[in-house]
């Protein structure tokens, strides 16, 4: 609420804050740091398109086992 309400003063007049965080976690299996930039970045980009000001949490499809 306080970064929604924040406004920084400009020599044109105050800007408008707002923060779009995209988060994406690594769980159990190891995963190369470049994937899991990669997934942040889709859940970031997700974030700024539902209205920015949240936090979005990116979440693998998870495979299916072959039968």
């Amino acid at each position: 609420k306080a970064i929604r309400e924040s406004f920084v003063d400009t020599s044109v007049g105050p800007l408008k804050v707002t923060l779009s965080i995209g988060v994406a976690g690594k769980g159990v299996d190891p995963v190369p740091l470049t994937s899991l930039v990669d997934c942040a970045d889709v859940a970031l980009y997700r974030a700024k398109g539902e209205g920015r000001n949240c936090t979005i949490q990116y979440h693998a499809k998870k495979k299916k086992k072959a039968a």
